[in-house]
């Protein structure tokens, strides 16, 4: 059910995403830029697209009486787990961290002024409170325990940002041995 889900919210943002990257790179035509340099930025955008499809349009969108619940206690799922079993608590769990990942790699591989830790766990931070704080209002949960996790999950996707720069720089520097000039 959570793949389907999640394959029938993501599919059409990245179609919508290759769309709208389309638009930009044919208004922007005068800057030919490597395949390599669009492919990041087309992924980034699209993801954006899922993550708003995902957090906010999801479910529904209700202004009226709708139903607000706001937890603001660091880890009440590890007493509490809300009448939804351990098994789902868990899966939600995985699902707000992984939802992040993408975020921590690729905003500092598409905006170079982000490639401190910091700012790119600063700007998922305030990405994630902005969702928690719009779901809020649209008759959703507002969690302290989801911005922890999508904030983890950013530190983990600039772990594997940083790492996969290192692999990059190595195999386009060749280390020169002892014996060569």
């Amino acid at each position: 059910m959570i793949i389907g889900t999640f394959l029938f919210n993501v599919v059409p943002m990245f179609l919508l995403g290759a769309v709208i990257y389309a638009v930009y790179a044919l208004i922007r035509k005068g800057r030919k830029m490597p395949l390599a340099y669009h492919i990041p930025r087309y992924v980034f955008l699209s993801y954006i697209l899922s993550l708003v499809s995902l957090t906010i349009f999801w479910g529904g969108i209700s202004f009226g009486n709708a139903y607000h619940m706001l937890n603001l206690h660091p880890f009440v799922w590890l007493s509490q787990t809300y009448g939804m079993g351990y098994r789902r608590m868990v899966i939600q769990l995985l699902c707000n961290i992984g939802m992040f990942i993408p975020f921590g790699l690729l905003c500092p591989v598409v905006f170079k002024r982000t490639r401190a830790w910091w700012k790119t766990v600063l700007i998922a931070f305030g990405t994630s409170f902005l969702i928690e704080f719009i779901q809020y209002f649209i008759g959703r949960s507002c969690d302290i325990d989801d911005l922890i996790m999508n904030t983890l999950g950013a530190c983990i996707g600039y772990a594997a940002f940083i790492l996969c720069s290192k692999a990059i720089s190595k195999k386009a520097s060749p280390h020169k041995t002892g014996g060569e000039a």
